[in-house]
């Protein structure tokens, strides 16, 4: 999401909300799994993703990210399909009021659902 989905929509967002700035960060979590079932292990999407691309073997990636290359053919899609996962737009309480903050979060609703 943090780099294919976010830049797009912010700069977008830019346009129109020239004088907002966002830290975009991105954080990396890991599932414990035996090294000997990976020809290729990494925690960064941006490796996986390449590697997948370059023809290393099956990688297990985001829809909208395997959408955005026409050579990418999906294997198993029956058996290795998870539930969406929900996503939520947080703001602190204090400026959640704030007419730029809701201009923000208007313009990261409304462009996310169809992005992902």
């Amino acid at each position: 999401m943090a780099v294919h989905i976010f830049p797009l929509i912010l700069a977008r967002m830019r346009q129109v909300l020239p004088d907002i700035q966002v830290e975009l960060v991105a954080r990396k979590i890991g599932y414990a799994a035996s090294k000997d079932l990976f020809a290729l292990r990494t925690d960064d999407l941006i490796v996986q993703w390449e590697a997948v691309r370059a023809g290393l073997g099956i990688g297990f990636v985001a829809n909208y990210l395997a959408r955005s290359d026409a050579d990418i053919v999906q294997a198993l899609p029956d058996v290795l399909r998870i539930a969406p996962l929900p996503m939520w737009l947080v703001v602190h309480r204090e400026i959640r009021t704030s007419r730029l903050i809701r201009a923000v979060v208007d313009v990261l609703a409304g462009a996310l659902p169809g992005a992902i």
